[in-house]
């Protein structure tokens, strides 16, 4: 019903991160769309000591077709988990399907 413009705690949204080893390279996509809703959603490297944005997108208006959104990302040397995130900034409605989430390496990708 409510949400802040910034994203991040003060917004609705769902975060999750997962394994990696430092250098690893993911792909990342998922399918979108939304009614009315305005959102951020993006990927990027943590470690216990920093973070690093990696590619996003922020978008405001409607998508009435399924969009396909898919970033390829190499984990910096000094992060070693990877995390993917959406945060609604405006109300309205929004769909996420398929999330893939791979390494190049073949190793399987886990959450924490």
């Amino acid at each position: 019903r409510a949400c802040a413009a910034t994203g991040g705690s003060k917004s609705p949204g769902i975060v999750q991160e997962y394994t990696a080893e430092r250098g690893d390279i993911f792909t990342v996509s998922c399918q979108v769309k939304n009614d009315g809703a305005q959102f951020q959603m993006g990927i990027g490297g943590v470690s216990a000591f920093g973070s690093h944005v990696g590619p996003s997108v922020r978008m405001d208006s409607t998508i009435s077709q399924w969009r396909l959104y898919e970033w390829e990302y190499e984990l910096p040397e000094n992060m070693d988990r990877l995390r993917f995130g959406v945060s609604i900034t405006k109300p309205g409605t929004l769909w996420i399907d398929d999330v893939r989430i791979t390494r190049s390496s073949g190793l399987p990708v886990t959450p924490l």
